[in-house]
């Protein structure tokens, strides 16, 4: 009897244990795609604030030419 006892608690805090380490395993992982896509978006920011700078750098030449 006491054996029983002791192999259900041992299978429910298994169980648990396992779900539990998926949970953190899903976690990381969201955790890892949300940084991959901020990391996305600051490079793509950066890159359209660097053609805008060489836009208006070209601009700023192209009207003191024409001056």
């Amino acid at each position: 009897m006491i054996e029983t006892v002791i192999f259900v608690i041992g299978v429910v805090l298994g169980v648990c244990a396992v779900l539990a380490i998926q949970w953190v395993y899903n976690w990381i992982d969201k955790t890892y795609n949300q940084v991959q896509s901020l990391k996305w978006e600051l490079e793509r920011q950066h890159r359209i604030s660097e053609n805008w700078t060489e836009f208006l750098f070209w601009k700023n030449e192209q009207q003191s030419k024409s001056k």
